[in-house]
């Protein structure tokens, strides 16, 4: 009986040691993805709802707090990720910036987000991210448990809905 145990549990172990050996090889490292979001809103608004950083978790619900070292370096704390830090590494006024972002050594990134405008007080903004993680063990824990893409459709959504209650109150609608 014992024997039959033993066998069992090799058997699970080899078995598990071969499913992630598998998941190291099949996920990628890098990451790529486009979003666009229109949003009710003129670019002038979009911009300033983006560059106050400090106000991000009064609309980010994930974002949970923000340490702004200066204009162009911050760090975001959200929830069940560790910190994040933010450099801004171009930035044209009212039409986009970019921004390379990491949390240690293990995962890197940059976003690249453009503001075009579409109509009057209607603009979409069109955002690039491309991630890229150093770890096998952190590739693996990222594709089971944080879905990048989809934290940056909510991040969107969110920055649209923030973007058009900003407009409705600065215009009175």
């Amino acid at each position: 009986m014992l024997k039959l145990i033993l066998k069992g549990l090799v058997i699970l172990v080899v078995a598990i040691l071969v499913a992630f050996a598998s998941a190291a090889v099949v996920i990628p490292a890098k990451k790529t993805f486009t979003q666009e979001t229109p949003i009710d809103a003129s670019r002038e608004t979009v911009w300033k709802v983006l560059t106050e950083r400090d106000k991000y978790p009064e609309w980010q619900e994930k974002v949970k707090k923000i340490e702004v070292k200066d204009e162009k370096n911050w760090t975001e704390f959200t929830e069940n990720t560790d910190p994040i830090v933010f450099t801004e590494t171009s930035r044209e006024e009212n039409v986009g910036m970019r921004i390379s972002y990491s949390m240690g050594e293990f995962f890197k990134g940059t976003w690249v987000g453009e503001i075009r405008r579409i109509g009057p007080n209607k603009s979409i903004i069109r955002t690039t991210d491309t991630s890229q993680v150093n770890s096998v063990v952190m590739k693996i824990a990222m594709a089971m448990f944080f879905d990048i893409e989809d934290f940056a459709k909510d991040w969107n959504q969110s920055l649209k809905k923030r973007a058009e209650e900003v407009e409705g109150a600065s215009t009175g609608k």
